[in-house]
């Protein structure tokens, strides 16, 4: 038992370094050379390694050209192997078909496509190229004609939902905010489409979720 304990105890302390190595390492190559419009706080990151704060000026010629925004990135222990949690933090969130008003972003390089072999650089890339390439600001909440089945079916495809009786996997949602339970999973959706005023959605899910 004793060396159970010792090689546990080892393997914790392991993995520990190699976060804060791997971690160390990209926040210098983020800092010497970052995306375009793209900046670091490097004291805050300094002082907490496992919680950055981005920031992010919109691109020239594009629709969020001059803006200002931050992007807080956290990394759990299971960092690289797990993908980072980023989300747009304070006053201004932008308004885009791919980010919630709380601040979520739905990619798939932070979900399904992620792999270790990627950085803080590829996803901060990532997102100058996802605004950038935006042809018109507007969330789904704005896009009435969206507002049907086939876009229900798109958010149970993205957060990879499970139903198997009185249990819920749902990885996106245990990522995020831990849930583990069908009325978790309900609250979370909710939530969500909530803070996208998508009423008759959030109805069908209240269905779909009691009915399975």
């Amino acid at each position: 038992m004793e060396v159970f304990q010792h090689n546990l105890t080892l393997l914790t302390f392991l993995s520990h370094y190699l976060l804060q190595r791997r971690l160390q390492k990209e926040l210098m190559s983020l800092m010497k050379e970052p995306p375009p419009g793209v900046t670091v706080d490097a004291e805050g990151a300094g002082q907490n390694l496992t919680q950055w704060i981005i920031h992010m000026e919109g691109a020239q010629g594009t629709l969020y050209e001059g803006e200002q925004f931050q992007l807080q990135f956290k990394f759990s222990a299971k960092y690289p192997f797990d993908s980072p949690e980023v989300t747009f933090i304070g006053p201004n969130i932008p308004v885009h078909p791919h980010v919630y008003s709380n601040g979520h972003i739905c990619l798939s390089i932070l979900t399904e496509d992620w792999s270790p072999a990627l950085s803080v650089q590829s996803v901060c890339l990532s997102i100058v190229s996802m605004l950038s390439s935006c042809k018109e600001k507007m969330t789904q909440a704005m896009n009435d004609e969206t507002m049907d089945m086939s876009w229900l079916q798109y958010v149970f495809k993205m957060a990879s939902i499970r139903v198997k009786s009185e249990a819920v996997c749902l990885p996106y949602g245990i990522k995020y905010v831990g849930i583990n339970s069908c009325d978790s999973c309900l609250k979370f959706f909710c939530e969500v489409l909530d803070s996208l005023r998508m009423d008759c959605i959030y109805m069908t899910l209240q269905e779909e979720i009691h009915r399975a």
